[in-house]
């Protein structure tokens, strides 16, 4: 009460000293009047803890359970974050699921860095002055008992390759008939074998230490995460 009681006389000083002060003098009108006191009212209810009728009176409790739903909420999505990522993210053996040909199996190899690549149809140019090539080897194998067409060339799937988790090469695409990017055949032989890659290129200073590489593959909608090394 005692508190409330000194609340009170603050705020009528302060109407005093609005109306009183030794600078020149301004008649207010009686609208003006109820605008500042209840301007000066309801600041004072606004920071007066000792009330809970206040005008914008806020629990101590209220404002710590709020930051703690706060902090549930973005933990929540943390972790709904890194599970949709651990989702996303497939084992190398899943590989022949992503490209989705019936019948065929595509497994990953090996990898090798080098400024020139050599197919047997087609010529690639060196790798840009600073750059150089990484080249993904795969090997394409029919695993049915029967032929198996295979069209990568128009069933458009992307390729992108995360080296040591900052930086991404892009793929050099060619009309190789070994590179998995365009592939085509009109009849894989029953349990034939098929030498494939990828090529990526990228900056040279970027594969002296190659601590880990993931294949991102995009498919339709899906991206898809495939880790290399």
């Amino acid at each position: 009460m005692k508190f409330k009681k000194s609340l009170v006389c603050i705020l009528l000083f302060c109407i005093c000293l609005t109306f009183s002060g030794c600078a020149k003098m301004y008649d207010l009108t009686e609208e003006e009047e109820e605008k500042i006191v209840l301007y000066s009212a309801k600041m004072v209810a606004k920071f007066n803890r000792a009330s809970r009728e206040g005008y914008a009176y806020v629990d101590p409790e209220k404002i710590e359970k709020a930051e703690e739903e706060k902090r549930a909420e973005e933990e929540e999505e943390a972790a709904k974050k890194a599970a949709e990522e651990a989702a996303a993210m497939q084992s190398i053996s899943s590989f022949s699921d992503i490209i989705g040909v019936d019948g065929m199996n595509f497994s990953y190899v090996s990898y090798e860095v080098t400024p020139t690549v050599a197919t047997p149809d087609v010529a690639v140019a060196d790798a840009t002055a600073g750059n150089t090539y990484i080249v993904l080897h795969f090997t394409a194998t029919n695993i049915s008992s029967s032929d198996v067409p295979v069209d990568l060339l128009n069933n458009v799937i992307k390729y992108k390759l995360s080296i040591n988790d900052n930086v991404t090469a892009e793929n050099y695409s060619t009309l190789s008939v070994v590179d998995l990017s365009t592939y085509y055949s009109d009849a894989v032989a029953a349990g034939s074998a098929e030498d494939l890659v990828l090529i990526f290129e990228t900056n040279s200073g970027y594969v002296e230490d190659i601590q880990n590489m993931v294949l991102q593959v995009t498919k339709g909608n899906q991206v898809y995460s495939v880790k290399i090394q």
